[in-house]
């Protein structure tokens, strides 16, 4: 039975208020089936169909409806207000736009040094340090080892490494540092074409300084002999240049 059908059932039934109508007589004990006739038991199964499909199709809408406004299983959704309060407290991170130098190299820095002089019995010089063209900034050590060879590269003399603990050094396209360099008391044969070489406290190789030989013209870079109590060499930490 369709929908039309029960249509055509209903409208051939009498209502109370219209001729022919018969009202169906109680059952005589509780319990026992009702006699009223007119309504056939297909249409009454027909009946609660209809209002059991009416049912479920306003559960569903209802439930629909829900979920699409509280955000369960629906595609719009509404934030909590602790989800916008931790976003708001959540600062956004910019990602670093420079790499941190690496520590110098012996390719990245160039050594340079000044017309030796003397005073009070010892020959020194001060020695720049620069960046090598086309090398990037980079972190020298703040100390720094020299030691004098001569022309056969024989050493005459090295510095004795003294530990310190100065603040970082960033050596920078154009900027300079310098460490001086104080040579005293040599007793020995006069050495033939000396040359300075350097070391940075992290590097494993010497690095020779230029010139190789001392100016001409200025006082002898050999210091005279003052005692017994053999040659020295110094070396002071890397400081800014003036």
């Amino acid at each position: 039975m369709n929908d039309n059908d029960l249509e055509r059932e209903l409208r051939s039934q009498f209502g109370p208020r219209e001729q022919g109508y018969r009202p169906a007589a109680l059952p005589a004990e509780p319990g026992a089936p009702s006699h009223r006739p007119g309504v056939p038991p297909m249409l009454r199964g027909g009946l609660f169909a209809a209002v059991a499909a009416a049912a479920v199709l306003a559960v569903v809408i209802v439930s629909g409806g829900l979920d699409g406004r509280f955000g369960v299983g629906g595609d719009v959704s509404t934030p909590s207000p602790t989800d916008a309060k931790t976003q708001a407290a959540t600062p956004s991170v910019a990602p670093s736009s420079a790499a941190e130098p690496a520590a110098c190299r012996p390719e990245d820095v160039v050594l340079t040094a000044e017309p030796w002089g003397g005073a009070a019995g010892s020959r020194g010089t001060s020695v720049t340090l620069a960046l090598a063209d086309g090398a990037p900034a980079c972190h020298p050590t703040n100390t720094a080892f020299g030691r004098i060879l001569d022309a056969t590269g024989a050493m005459l003399v090295e510095s004795i490494p003294e530990a310190t603990d100065l603040p970082l050094l960033t050596l920078q396209p154009g900027a300079k540092y310098q460490v001086g360099v104080a040579w005293s008391n040599w007793c020995g044969a006069h050495p033939v074409g000396i040359r300075l070489e350097l070391r940075l406290g992290n590097w494993s190789d010497w690095v020779a300084v230029q010139p190789h030989l001392p100016g001409t013209g200025g006082p002898d870079p050999v210091p005279p002999c003052i005692g017994d109590g053999g040659t020295s060499l110094s070396v002071t930490e890397v400081q800014s240049a003036p």
